[in-house]
């Protein structure tokens, strides 16, 4: 299920956002990452070799690992899509070296690819524990808006971040120094009692202030309304054939505190 579904639909669009527009790649082929660092990432990430030509089952995503001369030229010539963008970007004035560029591509790619895939395989377990929520959002498609705020605010894909306190304060009695390093539990944040109704229950319909599944700030996610857009799409068009799924053994999890993942998990799509 993760690799064949999760995995593959959250692969296949953010491939798709960043390949290179390459006019000669072979028919039915969806996108080409001519970077072999961020090929090396996707197989990782999808537990493929990074020599693999398709990146996961299900998708159509090439790697193509580029000549020297492939990357200067794309370097120097500007282009309209989104690889061009970051690499023609100027921050302050000042260009966008090939080292900055390729960490922010890969913290573009692991947090657009892990997050969603996560969010999905979450979602199906959470829905699977409520099967009235689930019923619910099968027989009323326009609470997908809603429910994928939800599905997000319950999962908590990111389970944390650290930052830097930059000036002295004071919550709920506990003395913060500037400096001091404070961690941000965002599981714990989306089930504060004293902002959500029933914090530890999964609502469908729920309208309360947003979660903070996406972060706050300077640090809200680039791609929010893209994930949004995906689990909207993928539980409406997975609830219409199968509104029964669920998981059906063990569940294989990923040993991290920083992302709630999934790394098997079978699931009876009928019951």
């Amino acid at each position: 299920m993760i690799r064949s579904i999760c995995a593959g639909s959250a692969l296949s669009i953010i491939a798709f956002a960043v390949s290179s527009k390459n006019p000669s790649k072979p028919p039915g082929v969806q996108a080409i990452i001519i970077f072999e660092s961020i090929a090396a990432v996707f197989a990782q990430q999808c537990g493929t070799s990074r020599g693999a030509k398709i990146v996961a089952p299900g998708t159509s995503v090439y790697f193509v690992p580029p000549t020297s001369n492939q990357m200067t030229a794309y370097f120097a010539r500007p282009g309209s899509d989104l690889i061009s963008m970051l690499v023609h970007s100027r921050i302050e004035g000042e260009a966008m070296t090939k080292e900055r560029y390729l960490g922010t591509f890969i913290l573009l790619i692991a947090a657009g690819n892990e997050t969603t895939r996560n969010s999905i395989s979450g979602g199906l377990i959470t829905l699977a524990a409520f099967p009235d929520q689930r019923k619910k959002l099968a027989e009323n498609p326009e609470l997908l808006d809603s429910a994928a705020g939800e599905i997000v605010r319950h999962v908590s894909p990111i389970l944390h971040m650290r930052r830097t306190a930059v000036a002295d304060t004071e919550i709920r009695g506990k003395k913060i120094r500037a400096g001091d390093k404070i961690i941000l539990w965002y599981s714990s944040a989306n089930r504060d009692e004293d902002v959500f109704a029933e914090p530890f229950a999964f609502d469908v319909t729920r309208t309360e202030p947003p979660h903070i599944g996406f972060g706050i700030g300077q640090h809200y996610c680039l791609g929010a309304r893209l994930a949004e857009l995906q689990l909207r799409i993928f539980f409406g068009e997975f609830l219409k054939r199968f509104p029964n799924a669920e998981p059906c053994g063990p569940i294989r999890r990923m040993r991290s505190n920083f992302v709630a993942g999934i790394k098997e998990m079978p699931v009876r799509l009928r019951a």
